[in-house]
């Protein structure tokens, strides 16, 4: 640690643009120990954290510094070339300072002295700088410039940076020129402890962050995963496809696909690290610190190390960020794409070109849905045809059994038994460990226990979403089969018309309808016709998984509309229809047998009184004892001995 050395200095003497000597001081005698040049630069290094200071942070040194002379923590830096100065600890708090120090200049600097600051250079936001002179105001920037501003913006922090500027504004902490004078002038005051490290290679910079920030207050796990990454290799192409990753992310996030970077690259270690006979005694958690003692090589690895450090190996994590970013790109073109284009190349003759807007779609299913867990099951299977040098229909069709079991982790909600799909993508054969699951749900107690609550299961968010969870019972009901340990759908161009044509095949909230008042029909054994308000206990079941059923556009709006079920019933069988959806004709004959509604009599308020207690005591057990049914109806349709 002799390459160590620090000492108190002024906000002024550390952040103002002109040169200051650094020395250290004994009694009387001080030794000087840093020169610090003017129009030196303060570098944020991009394998440092995006910005995270939140409100309260931003306030509460804006307050310590316009009550008095504050000591305001420890910042760390290097020397990484002359004049140019990388910041390891205390970016957050510099960034700060050097924001309120631009904010006062912009709204004070007439009236007050305010003195010029070292320039801030973020390598993750090179246009830092110009957005920091105009106050982060867009409409400030010439439209010419704007776009490649933000271009440079790799890891989009901008709007983070506009939130801290408008906090600093609207705080009004310092509201005149009489209130600025007297900030300035605590501001000049104030003191940080300035520890220097005379080591100028970039690797020792982060190797000094993560010792920093590894005691105490740890980082988030993006910021340590990414420090070990450019620990071990950092050059501009490992940064480059970092940064593209990060592109990728946010751009997944715009198109509602729940699966956050960092998860990626967990589900990416399940799915391609364990394929490496080595590393199968390997287990990590989360955070990506091996949870147990295991031995790579004859070299032994403790439990808490990271896993970049025992893998130790700089083109293997290059092909992972490789290899992570063409499988976000293929998850792009998948949910971006009716028809696929990208995606359509991996099956080119391999597969019919019939099943390929199916498969698209199946997938497509998976990826919006908002249960992480599954997708990593469409990770292992593109994964495998992208790695693959011949591309069999066989692997093509594993698709299907990828779909099913993510139906049922989906629907049953097992996140508590992700270990399971995890130990299926780990697998050599990892097919025939997916049926081998599939198989274990169907059979065993895993699905059991779960078709006693799978009642309380209900479908929230994006329509879309909503769609495919209430369909997905149906798909597998209507059109798979599970014959010699494969998983085939049995008529493609059916079930191509289930999914892809909304007009055939609409979602009809069947047992509570579904409106704003959440109101339904009743007409009255005179004839008369009321409108009756569902109890709030029978509210959560209208998105309910086992609400719906699937009718063509035109005979839904003329059969059904919003009645109550009962009478939904009687207009099926009065008109004689037959719907064209197996699932739906099986869930109306369930509903024929398991609800048995009250008699309903002349008089408006009797009848709501019945149905009042009926939805609020009995309607709840037959629902269960309905969901009970329809699950077994589903899981029984589908073993083919």
């Amino acid at each position: 640690m002799s390459n160590i050395i620090g000492t108190i200095l002024s906000i002024e003497n550390f952040i103002a643009n002109k040169e200051t000597e650094v020395a250290t001081r004994n009694g009387l005698q001080s030794q000087k120990i840093l020169t610090l040049p003017k129009d030196r630069k303060y570098i944020i290094p991009y394998f440092q954290r995006e910005i995270r200071w939140d409100k309260e942070q931003v306030i509460e040194i804006m307050r310590d510094i316009k009550a008095s002379q504050k000591f305001l923590g420890n910042v760390i830096f290097t020397q990484a070339e002359d004049k140019r100065f990388n910041i390891i600890d205390g970016q957050q708090r510099t960034t700060v300072l050097l924001m309120i120090i631009q904010y006062l200049r912009s709204k004070y600097e007439d009236e007050i002295e305010i003195f010029s600051s070292c320039e801030l250079v973020v390598k993750s936001f090179e246009g830092f700088g110009k957005c920091l002179i105009n106050c982060f105001d867009l409409s400030k920037i010439e439209e010419s410039e704007k776009d490649s501003i933000l271009a440079t913006d790799d890891y989009n922090q901008f709007i983070q940076y506009q939130a801290i500027w408008n906090i600093i504004d609207e705080s009004n902490i310092i509201q005149n020129v009489e209130e600025a004078q007297a900030f300035i002038i605590n501001l000049r005051r104030c003191e940080i402890n300035v520890i220097f490290s005379r080591e100028s290679q970039e690797d020792y910079g982060i190797e000094y962050f993560l010792d920093i920030n590894l005691k105490g207050v740890r980082l988030d796990t993006e910021d340590i995963f990414k420090a070990y990454l450019f620990a071990q290799d950092s050059s501009d192409d490992i940064y480059n496809k970092w940064k593209e990753a990060k592109r990728l992310s946010v751009q997944l996030s715009k198109l509602k696909i729940d699966y956050p970077l960092m998860k990626i690259i967990e589900h990416f270690f399940y799915c391609d690290l364990y394929s490496n006979a080595k590393y199968s005694q390997v287990s990590f958690k989360d955070d990506f610190t091996l949870d147990k003692e295991c031995k790579i090589d004859g070299v032994t690895h403790y439990s808490g190390e990271h896993l970049i450090k025992m893998i130790k190996n700089r083109k293997y994590m290059k092909s992972v960020l490789e290899k992570i970013n063409e499988f976000m790109n293929i998850m792009i073109d998948i949910v971006c794409s009716e028809k696929t284009t990208y995606f359509s190349v991996l099956f080119k003759n391999k597969i019919d070109n019939s099943e390929i807007p199916v498969i698209h779609n199946l997938l497509k299913k998976i990826l919006l849905d908002d249960n992480i867990v599954p997708k990593v099951l469409v990770m292992k299977y593109i994964l495998d045809l992208c790695k693959s040098d011949k591309v069999t229909k066989s692997k093509c069709k594993r698709a299907y059994g990828v779909y099913m079991l993510s139906i049922l982790f989906i629907i049953f909600e097992m996140n508590k038994k992700s270990a399971n799909i995890y130990r299926v993508v780990k697998s050599e054969e990892w097919y025939d460990a997916l049926i081998s699951q599939i198989q274990d749900y169907l059979s065993g107690s895993e699905i059991s226990e779960r078709r006693i609550t799978a009642q309380y299961k209900y479908v929230h968010g994006e329509e879309n979403t909503q769609m495919f969870r209430c369909k997905s019972l149906a798909t597998i009901y209507n059109y798979f089969k599970i014959e010699n340990n494969i998983v085939e759908p049995s008529n493609i161009k059916a079930l191509s018309t289930f999914l892809l044509d909304s007009n055939e095949f609409t979602m009809e909230h069947f047992i509570i309808n579904q409106g704003k008042t959440q109101q339904c029909k009743v007409k009255l054994k005179n004839g008369k016709v009321i409108e009756y308000e569902y109890p709030k206990s029978v509210v959560k079941y209208t998105n309910s998984l086992f609400n719906f059923i699937f009718i063509n556009e035109e005979d839904n709006g003329i059969i059904f509309g919003d009645k109550i079920f009962s009478e939904k019933l009687i207009d099926i069988k009065m008109k004689k229809k037959k719907l064209s959806c197996a699932y739906s004709n099986m869930v109306i004959a369930l509903i024929k047998k398991s609800f048995k509604l009250p008699q309903i009599g002349e008089n408006e308020e009797e009848t709501k009184k019945q149905l009042d207690v009926y939805f609020n005591i009995e309607f709840k057990k037959q629902y269960t004892e309905y969901a009970r049914k329809v699950i077994d109806k589903v899981t029984d349709k589908l073993f083919i001995e």
